[in-house]
């Protein structure tokens, strides 16, 4: 059994593909790389393809992490003010939504750090507790 580290590496090792690039990988690699895992010839140690059925009757392709979670997890992050209980006060006098995006962090001002709060047409923000 050959060991590949990504369903791209596998695919590009058995010359389904010219090369990894970004992109989703086709249905018809997809069904290929099933085949091959339950098969016992190949196996990948970051994820694994795995089929469910759709309302429809379709088959739906999706990603499984290895050690069993079906959810994807990209990071953990800290929520310091809940957007339900602050808002941001810009210095043009308007109020804004939490969900505005820092330019100085490049993060939500749900989650923000910065003393000097900047979000989108340059207006600086302060975040304030709700009354």
């Amino acid at each position: 059994m050959k060991t590949y580290s990504s369903n791209k590496e596998a695919l590009l090792a058995a010359g389904r593909i010219k090369a990894i690039t970004r992109g989703r990988i086709s249905r018809e690699n997809h069904e290929w790389l099933e085949k091959e895992i339950s098969a016992k010839r190949i196996s990948i140690t970051g994820a694994t393809v795995v089929k469910s059925e759709t309302a429809k009757g379709e088959k739906r392709v999706s990603v499984k992490a290895v050690n069993g979670s079906t959810e994807k997890h990209i990071a953990d992050f800290t929520i310091l003010y809940p957007k339900n209980d602050y808002h941001a006060i810009g210095n043009d006098g308007k109020t804004y939504g939490m969900a505005e995006v820092c330019n100085n962090c490049r993060v939500s001002l749900v989650q923000n750090q910065c003393e000097d709060p900047m979000i989108l047409g340059n207006v600086r923000v302060q975040i304030v507790r709700n009354a």
